[in-house]
């Protein structure tokens, strides 16, 4: 932000005339990534068009930060008190950039709620310009920065960084929705006096999906409009601002302005395009402004129920002090010691999305193969007899034993020719959903079942396993400790295997009364 002859010319787009692939460097274990990360290697286009390998580009690991996913405490029982907690645990994909001066942490997070949150740190050095200047006291005019050292001054900046999201929310038709808040007057008989209302706008076109999420809060929602639960709601993802909202303040003539002119806005949404990727444009190296963007929206493309691409830019107007000088901590540390920023992520946030899959697995788990899987601590192997206790007997040669869980007949699990659970009714099945269940099912079915620590009837073993048990006690192998259950947890299986008997039963019924009868005349 200094205009001077000798400065006015570093207004760099790091992505687009340096490359981030080009400045991303190896990664170093237990200091860019924790201990228990993995690490996957990268490629660029080099100069000459040639693909470069780059060692430990990127890491991959499980975040726990302490914080709670979900919790809730009952405490209207007399002398109960229910509480449940579940910690939040999220798989986090990391890269590293070192472009020039400035490092960026790039991180997309991945959270079991379902939400996709990303973020970017910021570290590295400032950009610094010498000056005459040794003391605060002494600046009686506009010096363009932070006086950060003797003779060293930090220069205002901003920083920009947007999101190219192609959604495709259960299917490639999406709309944009903006929820906003509208306060009525009440002129019911009650005290109240007003309240507020949402009211809910469907962008038609681009310059309806323009949002500056600082002048119009609203709840932005990418939906599918063909697809909804069972409720009635579109599934969808919600878009969540995080603190790092900062749109150019630049006047539009501007140079900087009118190669960045996106910068205005932090949300657009456009209809997908192959020749639409990046948003300066094709060429940002010496770019004018008339391509990128702000450019493309300006065609007003329809944006209803159509493959659309969101585009959010995160941003922030840095002011440079002292504590930057001369290695900056990230963006994030800052925010949480003394306030500077708040942390620049944005959240995507499921929107009834996922109610629809669990419909259909709650129909996968009625099925028998499912019960049968669940119910049976070891595949049978070796021709060998595996009984456990409440489950039925099963013998490698396809032989079947009364199950008093399951209350039928339950095939041998190496032989699945005989059932169907997916042949169910459906009035919106899906063939990528079909394709996933059954792969959950071929998983459960086709590898062991890890035992639980419920202790069961003794297992004879076979030769395989038996000499791997030896082995495991000489070496000084450890055994299982047996799990004491409480008198709740008891009551809580001895009412499931009751529930499980009332549900079987049932089906025998439906199943007896649904069977055709034949009559055979001579």
């Amino acid at each position: 932000m200094d205009p001077v002859e000798e400065w006015y010319y570093r207004t760099f787009l790091d992505a687009g005339e340096y490359g981030l692939g080009l400045w991303a460097f190896p990664l170093q274990p237990g200091a860019d990534c924790p201990a228990n990360a993995a690490y996957l290697d990268g490629y660029y286009a080099g100069q000459d068009g040639k693909p470069v390998e780059n060692k430990n580009m990127i890491c991959v690991f499980e975040r726990y930060a302490g914080d709670v996913a979900w919790r809730h405490t009952e405490a209207g029982f007399p002398d109960r008190l229910i509480t449940e907690v579940r910690p939040d645990v999220s798989l986090v994909v990391r890269m590293v950039v070192s472009c020039g001066n400035y490092d960026y942490i790039l991180d997309w997070e991945f959270k079991t709620s379902g939400s996709i949150k990303f973020t970017v740190s910021l570290t590295g050095l400032l950009e610094v310009k010498g000056t005459a200047y040794t003391h605060a006291d002494q600046i009686t005019e506009d010096a363009h920065g932070t006086l950060v050292a003797e003779n060293a001054l930090a220069v205002y900046h901003d920083h920009y960084v947007t999101y190219h999201l192609d959604l495709d929310v259960d299917g490639t038709n999406n709309s944009f929705v903006k929820n906003t808040i509208a306060t009525k007057r009440n002129e019911g008989g009650t005290p109240r006096r007003s309240y507020w209302t949402v009211r809910r706008e469907v962008a038609e076109t681009e310059a309806d999906a323009q949002v500056d999420v600082n002048a119009a809060p609203a709840d932005l929602l990418v939906v599918n409009p063909n697809k909804r639960t069972r409720m009635g709601n579109e599934v969808g993802y919600r878009v969540v601002p995080g603190g790092a909202t900062a749109a150019s303040v630049l006047d539009d003539d501007d140079f900087p302005q009118r190669r960045a002119s996106y910068c205005k806005k932090q949300v657009r949404v456009t209809p997908y395009s192959k020749a639409e990727k990046w948003a300066p444009g094709l060429y940002a190296d010496q770019s004018t402004g008339d391509d990128g963007l702000a450019a493309w929206s300006k065609r007003d493309r329809g944006v209803r129920n159509e493959d659309i691409v969101l585009w959010y830019t995160v941003g922030i107007h840095h002011i440079p002090y002292q504590d930057d000088f001369p290695v900056m901590p990230t963006v994030e540390d800052l925010g949480n010691l003394i306030k500077l920023y708040a942390d620049w992520h944005s959240r995507l946030i499921p929107y009834y999305s996922f109610d629809q899959f669990v419909r259909k697995a709650e129909k996968v788990g009625a099925s028998s193969r499912v019960r049968v899987s669940f119910f049976l601590p070891f595949r049978v192997s070796f021709h060998v007899v595996t009984v456990t206790a409440n489950c039925s007997l099963s013998v490698a040669d396809g032989t079947t034993q009364e199950d008093p869980i399951l209350g039928t007949e339950s095939p041998s699990t190496d032989n699945h020719e005989d059932v169907d659970p997916f042949a169910m009714e459906s009035d919106d099945v899906d063939p990528m959903q079909e394709d996933l269940r059954n792969e959950i099912y071929e998983k459960t079915a086709d590898e062991p079942v890890i035992r639980s620590g419920i202790e069961s009837a003794e297992q004879p073993m076979a030769p395989k396993e038996a000499e791997k048990h030896q082995d495991g006690e000489e070496s000084g192998g450890s055994k299982p400790s047996k799990v004491e259950l409480t008198e709740e947890q008891k009551a809580r299986m001895e009412a499931n295997r009751l529930k499980a008997l009332e549900r079987a039963a049932a089906a025998r019924a439906r199943a007896s009364q649904s069977q055709p009868t034949t009559e055979t005349t001579t």
